[in-house]
Formats: C-alpha cells, sequence, structure tokens
C-alpha cells in the first residue's frame, strides 16, 4: 500500500471512530486516547467492534486499491426501533495525478503530486472540519448503534476480492422515514494521487 492510500485509509479510520465518539453513540468512558497527526483522537475500546471496523476497512483498502469501490456509508441507526438518524457518506473515486483539498461547491487548491503539501497536513484539516461540524448538531434523539457499509462499482459481477467472514450483500440502504426532514453538508475532501474521498452529511432536520 503506498503511503498516500495509507493515510486515506486512516482518514476513513479517524472519521469512524470520531463520529461514534462526538456523537455519543458510546460513552467517553468506552474510548481510548491516542496521539495522532499532533491531536489527541478518540479510539473506541471495545475489541468486538474494533475489529469489525478493522476488518470492514481492510476491504476497503483493497476495493481502493483495485478502484472498484465507489463510496462508503456510515449510518447511525435508532437501537430501539431502527430508525435512520444519520448517514455519513464518503465518495471514493479515482482521479488523475495531483493533490489538493476539495471544498463545498467544487473549490479546490491543486498541485502537482510530488511537490504539493502533504496529506499530513490535509486529512487532520478534514477530522477538524468532521468535528466542528458535529458540534452544531443536534444530540441524536434516542440511544443509537451503527452500522458500515461499502458500494462497489458494478453489481453484475462477483464482488471483488473475497468477503470477511459474515460478510453479506445488502439491499438495504438504510432511507430516512418519508414524513421526515432531512438536510445534507458537504464537508471538505482530500484529493490524492489517484484517489479522492468527499464526505456529506445527511441527518435529521430538527
Amino acid at each position: 500500500m503506498s503511503g498516500r492510500q495509507q493515510q486515506l485509509l486512516e482518514l476513513l479510520y479517524y472519521s469512524v471512530h470520531s463520529i461514534l465518539f462526538h456523537r455519543s453513540v458510546y460513552t467517553r468512558e468506552e474510548f481510548d486516547l491516542a496521539s495522532k497527526y499532533g491531536e489527541t483522537q478518540y479510539i473506541l475500546a471495545d475489541p468486538q467492534v474494533r475489529r469489525f471496523i478493522d476488518t470492514f476497512l481492510a476491504q476497503v483498502d483493497a476495493w481502493i486499491e483495485t478502484g472498484d469501490i465507489t463510496h462508503m456509508v456510515m449510518i447511525i441507526i435508532a437501537k430501539d426501533d431502527g430508525r435512520t438518524l444519520e448517514r455519513w457518506t464518503f465518495d471514493i473515486t479515482n482521479h488523475e495525478n495531483s493533490l489538493s483539498i476539495t471544498g463545498p461547491g467544487g473549490a479546490s487548491t491543486t498541485t502537482s503530486a510530488t511537490n504539493g503539501p502533504s496529506n499530513d497536513i490535509a486529512v487532520p484539516n478534514v477530522l477538524r472540519q468532521l468535528t466542528a461540524a458535529i458540534s452544531v448538531l443536534p444530540d441524536l434523539p434516542s440511544p443509537a448503534i451503527f452500522n458500515l457499509q461499502a458500494y462497489v462499482a458494478s453489481e453484475d459481477r462477483n464482488l471483488p476480492g473475497s468477503l470477511p467472514e459474515q460478510w453479506e450483500e445488502s439491499t438495504d440502504t438504510y432511507p430516512f422515514g418519508e414524513d421526515v426532514e432531512i438536510q445534507q453538508s458537504m464537508l471538505r475532501g482530500v484529493k490524492t494521487q489517484g484517489r479522492e474521498i468527499n464526505l456529506l452529511l445527511t441527518s435529521l432536520d430538527d
């Protein structure tokens, strides 16, 4: 795995744990502290859940490498009745050899992949933006659980690679209720050599 792809995978990894922490899906006491990018990151301590996240992202990494994945979705779900409360969509696309930070509306600052600023700068900027976006959201209306889904580019062929144990294809997209008002927010993304990740938050509009 290239260093740039590793950084994109780290962005997904720390984003998932950060969302779980800042949206209080688990209590603060259930997280370990880790230092990364010169800042404190919160990592869920539960070994079973961490194993689930690690296994999931290992497969996502394989699909990023082959270019088959189109997006990864983290869904926050009401524990009592299964309602979808939030969808965090990480769009993953192939891109030409460039390095930039992409903002809402397609605005971007692009440089050469070899001489541009390091993603060591871009990734923590995205994580800080994610935390800032969460800070203005209302509290979740009920205790919640989460799920992760990965979407591949083609549905008319077998999934690339071998799926980890207990994985299955799913047609459940976790839609919001018909009478529910929602809002969407596009967060700044990261573009690196050959890959780009943009983040879309869809949440209840209370």
